[in-house]
């Protein structure tokens, strides 16, 4: 079993999210502004793997940009989805900015996982 958990998401269509999962067995959640307002559902788990599906919630789609995490029961980031919705004003920044943040700290959790998998 692996130790890190890989999140690979394909093209979102008609607000579903599909996608697969490696990595141990844990419920995933959809995050906006710091609150999880939806689950992820794991399926057809082969090995490690599973296929994952879901909604993006109507709450999470407002003016300007803005960005859902999807994270484990962890609160490790997965997955950035960024979303924009008309225009896009400069105090959108700040929503920008967040997305910029979870990224990098997905691209740290990662480089740690591979430095301890190598120590």
């Amino acid at each position: 079993m692996p130790d890190t958990a890989i999140l690979t998401l394909g093209p979102i269509r008609d607000g579903q999210i599909r996608g697969s999962f490696s990595g141990p067995e844990t419920p995933l959640s959809i995050i906006h502004n710091g609150i999880a307002v939806a689950a992820l559902t794991l399926t057809d788990r082969s090995g490690t793997t599973s296929q994952v599906s879901g909604a993006l919630p109507a709450s999470v789609l407002t003016s300007g940009a803005g960005a859902v995490t999807i994270c484990d029961d962890h609160g490790t980031v997965l997955a950035t989805i960024p979303i924009v919705v008309g225009d896009v004003t400069g105090d959108d920044l700040v929503a920008e900015m967040a997305q910029l943040r979870a990224e990098l700290d997905m691209v740290k959790t990662v480089l740690r996982d591979l430095h301890r998998n190598r120590g």
